[in-house]
C-alpha cells in the first residue's frame, strides 16, 4: 500500500493513467527496497491494476471510515449506514465490495462484487472521466452500464453529470440543433 500522505497523493494528479503510472513506480519501489528480488523494466498491466486498487482502499478508508470500523467491531455495517441497502462486505483484500443476490450467478467475482468508489473523491472522477474518454464521449446510459461492470459508485448520476457538462466533443456531438 501507498504510504505517503493519501488524500495529497491522489489529489495531486488530473488523469487516471497518470495516477496509476506514479502509484505502480511507488509501489515497485517499495517492493525493491523490501526484498532481494528486484522487479525491472516496464510496468506490467496486474501492476497497474494493484496501484488502482490501493488508490481505491485509500479513498474508501478515506471516506467510509465509519463502515470500515463498523465492520471490524460488528462485522457488518450500521443499519442507518450510507452502505446498508447495498449489503457489502469486505473481501480478504481489504476492499469494500458490494454484496447481494449477484453472488450466486456465474458471474466473474469483479462483476458480482463491484468495488464500491466514494462519490466525492478524486479517484472516483478520474475513473470516470477515464471510462468517458475510453468510450468516446458517450452518454450517461453507457457509461452507467460500462461503470457497474467493475465498480459501485454511490450516487452515480451525480458523479457522471459533471464530467458530461466539462467534456466539450460530448457537448457538441448533444447540443439542440
Amino acid at each position: 500500500m501507498i504510504q505517503c500522505s493519501p488524500p495529497e497523493f491522489i489529489t495531486r494528479f488530473s488523469t487516471l493513467s497518470r495516477l496509476q503510472r506514479v502509484a505502480a513506480y511507488c509501489l515497485r519501489f517499495f517492493h525493491n527496497a523490501r526484498n532481494l528480488s528486484l522487479r525491472t523494466g516496464c510496468i506490467t498491466s496486474t501492476e497497474l491494476r494493484i496501484a488502482t486498487h490501493d488508490c481505491i482502499k485509500i479513498a474508501q478508508q478515506d471516506i467510509c471510515a465509519q463502515e470500515f470500523s463498523d465492520f471490524s467491531m460488528k462485522g457488518q455495517v450500521s443499519s442507518k449506514g450510507q452502505l446498508q441497502t447495498l449489503h457489502p462486505l469486505l473481501d480478504k483484500e481489504g476492499y469494500l465490495r458490494v454484496g447481494g443476490r449477484l453472488q450466486h450467478s456465474h458471474l466473474p467475482y469483479d462483476s458480482k462484487h463491484q468495488l464500491i468508489l466514494p462519490p466525492e473523491h478524486n479517484i472516483t472522477e478520474l475513473i470516470v472521466t477515464n471510462e468517458h474518454l475510453r468510450l468516446l464521449h458517450t452518454g450517461p446510459e453507457l457509461m452507467t452500464a460500462s461503470l457497474r461492470q467493475q465498480y459501485w459508485v454511490l450516487r452515480m448520476k451525480q458523479v457522471i453529470r459533471p464530467v458530461l457538462q466539462r467534456c466539450l466533443p460530448y457537448l457538441k456531438l448533444n447540443a439542440a440543433a
